[in-house]
């Protein structure tokens, strides 16, 4: 979905879901100079009109319809966290593969600033977990933080946080993911079943002959967004 659709609902049936959504004309994708002013009005009161349009609904042909209320994790946002998660996991774990800054040496290793690309601005360490808490509960991103830490893998220098500029050794640490299924217990609890495809000895460079399912345990935070209170990304042991 776009950053202007919204999600209005549910139509449920013999216990399947048809899920609805409806597409905002926020800003008419650059059309709004060859539209009339009557048909932008039109546009305009259909999006002020939304909660109304959405009260209207009448289910039929033996549908009920329930209205959108954030319980649900949908497949999409599961995918969205996966990988913004992700992003973070291997900019914290692996920096070295990441970027092309000037690294600095610390006890004979080398380190390089968090944020490689300079995009988002992410300098100290209170920014990195702030960063990660759009992902990760709490209690995890303190974890990972302070295991990192104490690890000698993650240390802050003049307001700016460095991480060790590892790379990838072998090709086993290689892999693919993709959604095998999900799981939702409640409103607040829910499991992302991922499929892993992953390298071994001697295979190809971009070849998995090794498969298995790993879960990620997610919970709704105080903020009314799904993140992992689990990541157990290549075989870690970050549990929460």
């Amino acid at each position: 979905m776009s950053d202007d659709d919204v999600r209005i609902g549910r139509f449920i049936k013999d216990g399947k879901e048809q899920f609805l959504s409806f597409h905002l004309y926020n800003d008419l994708h650059g059309c709004k100079d060859v539209i009339s002013d009557e048909q932008l009005a039109v546009f305009e009161a259909l999006n002020d009109d939304l909660p109304g349009m959405i009260d209207s609904i009448v289910p039929a042909d033996g549908y009920t319809f329930e209205k959108e209320d954030g319980s649900i994790l949908y497949e999409e946002d599961a995918w969205l966290a996966f990988q913004g998660a992700r992003s973070i996991w291997l900019d914290l774990t692996l920096g070295g593969e990441y970027g092309n800054v000037k690294t600095i040496m610390k006890d004979g290793v080398q380190f390089r600033p968090y944020d490689p690309y300079s995009v988002f601005k992410y300098r100290t360490e209170d920014d990195i977990r702030a960063a990660m808490l759009g992902y990760f509960d709490e209690q995890l991103a303190d974890k990972v933080l302070s295991d990192l830490s104490s690890a000698g893998r993650l240390f802050s220098q003049n307001n700016t946080a460095y991480v060790r500029s590892d790379v990838i050794q072998d090709k086993g640490r290689y892999g693919a993911y993709t959604i095998d299924s999900m799981e939702q217990s409640d409103a607040e609890h829910a499991v992302l079943h991922m499929h892993l495809q992953k390298a071994v000895s001697g295979d190809e460079l971009y070849s998995y002959s090794s498969e298995e399912i790993i879960d990620f345990d997610m919970v709704k935070n105080s903020s009314g967004r799904w993140v992992f209170t689990s990541f157990p990304y290549w075989d870690s042991d970050y549990k929460a």
